[in-house]
């Protein structure tokens, strides 16, 4: 029973550090896109507006500590257009689902 017992609490550690390091990889992953964007898709860096921490600049949000749910989905809501954001539009219009889902873990990060 207590060798069943460490196995259970060994997978649960395993699968514990696998979810950690799938984290920080979408973590990098949204980093490297908000400081450098994706310069052969035409996608500008969110610093460039957004600040270098995503703390906002004039007209722009700050980022910075937002539920990441809720970033992604404004972002799906901009890109398809149900929500005008004119200057948006064309800067997130070639992000793919899964580089939205890395700026938003990222951005919560910061």
């Amino acid at each position: 029973m207590k060798k069943e017992a460490n196995e259970e609490v060994t997978g649960h550690s395993q699968l514990t550090m696998q979810v950690v390091e799938h984290v920080r990889s979408l973590i990098a992953k949204g980093e490297q896109l908000f400081e450098k964007g994706v310069p052969e898709r035409n996608i500008v860096a969110c610093a460039t507006c957004h600040g270098k921490n995503a703390e906002g600049a004039g007209i722009f949000p700050r980022l910075a500590g937002q539920h990441a749910e809720y970033i992604e989905r404004q972002l799906h809501v901009i890109q398809d257009h149900l929500r005008k954001s004119p200057v948006m539009h064309g800067i997130i219009k070639d992000l793919k689902p899964d580089e939205m889902n890395a700026l938003a873990s990222f951005v919560q990060s910061k």
